[in-house]
């Protein structure tokens, strides 16, 4: 069985995946994560593994050229510009994706589907197609970047989407560590629930978007700050308001369990699948 190896890195913590790890290694990443640590972390793992990986596929939070040079890397600007080259690991082919692209390879392995929608929600929020078997990409590669699209907004600044339902914009707006803001949900402190109903509210208006342009089968939701309460709730409700009913009726919405795991494993899926792109 051939041995592979992905990694999915994020603002906080990064990845590891492979068939010998089912529940996948967390190491922590930080703001001041780079190249340099990204080499060693590798390196490190490696040495540990029984078996060579015949290759490694790694998913990043941004824009991907080539599967070969991170353009941006928004939760990690250390990674800017990193060429698959510079890990220094020539007997081992290594592709890189991003990673929401990533987790909608693993969700087309899950879901029988002609077009598939994926929506993350972590620190920020991105989206991947599929069309049949293959991703949506775009002319550079860089479709799906649904937490850059602009909303207006009542104080006449308009916002991204991101800056209006990303979990980073939520705990700023709130001045909470993600614990907290956990607490006083689940203490039901009312201004607290009001905010982050509206950033539910504002991810719905986007998941509509993202159903009235692409008409997918399947839509699918995935990332931490679904986890705080009441945030999916609004966003579906919403979802359904807004959305013309054939569409949404033509749609099946999942918010599966475990989905945190998925760009780690379609990373692996990738490096060992290539071309996968339209």
């Amino acid at each position: 069985m051939t041995f592979s190896l992905g990694i999915d890195i994020g603002g906080t913590k990064m990845i590891f995946w492979d068939r010998l790890h089912p529940d996948g290694i967390r190491f922590p990443t930080g703001p001041d994560f780079n190249a340099q640590k990204l080499r060693t972390r590798i390196n490190d793992y490696l040495k540990t593994c029984s078996e060579k990986p015949e290759s490694i596929g790694i998913a990043f939070p941004g824009l991907v050229r080539n599967a070969s040079e991170v353009v941006i890397c928004g939760d990690v600007p250390g990674l800017n510009g990193l060429k698959a080259d510079d890990l220094y690991l020539p007997q081992i082919p290594v592709r890189f994706i991003n990673d929401v692209n990533a987790a909608t390879l693993f969700a087309k392995t899950q879901y029988r589907s002609n077009s598939l929608a994926m929506v993350m929600v972590g620190t920020g929020i991105g989206m991947g197609i599929t069309v049949r078997d293959n991703l949506l990409m775009g002319v550079k590669g860089w479709a799906g970047e649904l937490g850059s699209i602009v909303f207006p907004t009542t104080d006449g600044r308009p916002k991204t989407l991101d800056e209006l339902a990303g979990g980073k914009a939520l705990l700023e707006q709130i001045g909470l560590p993600a614990d907290s803001l956990h607490n006083r949900l689940a203490q039901e402190e009312a201004e607290t629930m009001a905010l982050v109903h509206d950033a539910g509210v504002a991810l719905g208006m986007g998941l509509s978007m993202v159903l009235h342009l692409f008409n997918p089968d399947v839509l699918v939701l995935g990332g931490g700050t679904l986890s705080f309460r009441g945030y999916t709730s609004a966003a579906i409700a919403t979802l359904r308001k807004f959305t013309l009913p054939p569409i949404l009726n033509s749609c099946s919405i999942h918010t599966p369990k475990g989905a945190a795991d998925w760009a780690a494993k379609g990373a692996h899926f990738f490096s060992l699948h290539p071309a996968t792109e339209v």
